[in-house]
């Protein structure tokens, strides 16, 4: 055992500086090492970093993008929109413009109807005033009390022609108001005052008396009246309200009469 420590003895002197070399070698080779791989993890963490950013920035400008597209649709939306609406707007003008034309000209119907009755009521009336009048034409004027109907049989006799050119004017003027059985009543009694007076032997036609021309004139007078009061007294259901004129009869039924 001696004998080997002493000759490793001598040995161990010029190699202690070389261990030390190597140490510090190490150290050196490891701190190198160390600084590197701190380097290249900096440059890969900005690498890294900008990486990042790059997307960052990418979708960022992607969002604008999708921001930009969605307003611009949504402005394209609410145009079309507003154009639909304006058009709606429009057409509802439209209708109600025709609604409120077509009411109007309703009304105005209705009214010259109104008008219309109401100037053919007012001939009717004259009608049957001047009828009265006829009748009490056919009538001698006021005598004896006693006086009986054959007094008035013999006025009419004797005043036929007057009396036939008073009904004739009276034709000429309200035939056109009266109602058919009426007319024919007037023109019944016009023809009897033509043949009163007459023999029954001049003609096989004469058969006219001056009664049948009183009975004709007083029943056209009293269906004259009954038609008058009918429609003065008649509540017809009005399919429209005209303003003003809230109990008017608005219908499309002709007068009464008509000619």
């Amino acid at each position: 055992m001696g004998v080997v420590t002493d000759w490793l003895v001598p040995l161990a002197g010029p190699l202690v500086p070389v261990a030390i070399v190597a140490f510090v070698g190490r150290e050196w080779i490891s701190k190198t090492l160390t600084l590197l791989v701190t380097r290249e993890t900096e440059a890969l963490k900005a690498a890294h970093q900008q990486t990042i950013e790059a997307q960052k920035a990418v979708q960022i400008k992607a969002l604008e993008d999708f921001k930009q597209e969605n307003q611009r649709a949504a402005e394209e939306r609410n145009r079309a929109f507003q154009r639909e609406l304006e058009d709606i707007r429009r057409a509802q003008h439209l209708t109600f413009e025709s609604a409120r034309h077509e009411y109007s000209r309703s009304l105005e119907a209705a009214r010259a109807r109104i008008q219309r009755e109401e100037q053919w009521f007012a001939r009717k009336l004259d009608a049957l005033v001047r009828l009265n009048e006829l009748a009490l034409s056919l009538l001698p004027p006021p005598g004896r009390p006693d006086a009986d109907w054959n007094v008035v049989l013999a006025h009419i006799e004797e005043n036929s022609e007057p009396l036939r050119e008073e009904v004739r004017a009276y034709r000429c003027t309200f035939e056109v108001f009266l109602p058919p059985e009426v007319r024919e009543l007037v023109e019944r009694a016009e023809q009897c005052l033509a043949f009163c007076g007459f023999d029954p032997r001049d003609g096989p036609n004469v058969e006219a008396t001056e009664q049948d021309a009183w009975d004709a004139v007083t029943q056209a007078r009293d269906t004259l009246r009954a038609h008058v009061d009918a429609e003065r007294i008649a509540e017809r259901p009005s399919p429209l309200s005209v303003p003003g004129r809230p109990h008017e009869d608005a219908s499309d039924a002709q007068p009464t009469g008509t000619a």
